[in-house]
């Protein structure tokens, strides 16, 4: 399936676009008014909507699917809209000066939710449920370019690191948990790490500081 981001610059103002067709009014409200704590949020949205304006504090907005937003940021606020397919800013949005707004191609999943939709075997949902849970920890984050992951699985790990832009900048195969990693030279701010391990996916913000 291809994946779009969409950013359309009017006189240097962002103009997004967030749609959510699944949710309802106060589903998006709820997710507005909601603070980010350790970037994560309570549920996972297909598509999403924006149009509630934004006046400082810290928020994350992710879809599965799709963003649309129309809304403006303001007062310092620091902003991510994160969806898997596409992001589009449309007519009407506005991050004013001081603010932090970034948009990219890392939403959420709601793969667990589905997988159990799928299986019509009693066993072989019950077997699969009490597979030890995959823990991954990345530290320290922030950091300066140099961190360690560390798995409780002994399986090897394959790392990518990408851009808020979705550029490619890091990519490692067979990492083993407690292995140390070591970023190149970049500008600081925020990225995003892909660590895949057998079947499964883990993504999550970087933050690097020089």
């Amino acid at each position: 399936m291809k994946r779009i981001l969409i950013i359309v610059l009017f006189s240097l103002q962002f103009i997004y676009s967030y749609s959510q067709s699944s949710s309802t009014n106060k589903e998006v409200n709820r997710l507005i008014a909601e603070e980010v704590q350790n970037g994560l949020i309570s549920s996972c949205p297909s598509n999403v909507i924006i149009s509630t304006n934004i006046s400082g504090g810290v928020y994350e907005f992710l879809a599965s699917n799709s963003i649309t937003a129309s809304n403006i940021i303001s007062n310092g606020a620091r902003v991510h809209y994160g969806a898997n397919n596409s992001v589009r800013l449309v007519l009407g949005f506005k991050a004013n000066t001081g603010v932090s707004f970034h948009a990219d191609l890392f939403g959420c999943t709601s793969d667990i939710v589905a997988d159990i939709e799928k299986k019509s075997n009693a066993t072989e949902l019950a077997e699969e449920m009490v597979e030890p849970k995959v823990n991954i920890n990345i530290y320290p984050n922030p950091n300066s370019g140099i961190f360690t992951i560390a798995s409780n699985s002994s399986e090897k790990m394959d790392v990518k690191i990408y851009s808020v832009i979705g550029n490619l900048i890091y990519s490692k195969t067979n990492v083993e948990s407690n292995q140390r990693i070591d970023m190149p030279d970049l500008t600081s701010g925020i990225y995003f790490i892909e660590i895949r391990f057998g079947n499964k996916v883990h993504k999550e913000k970087l933050i690097y500081q020089k």
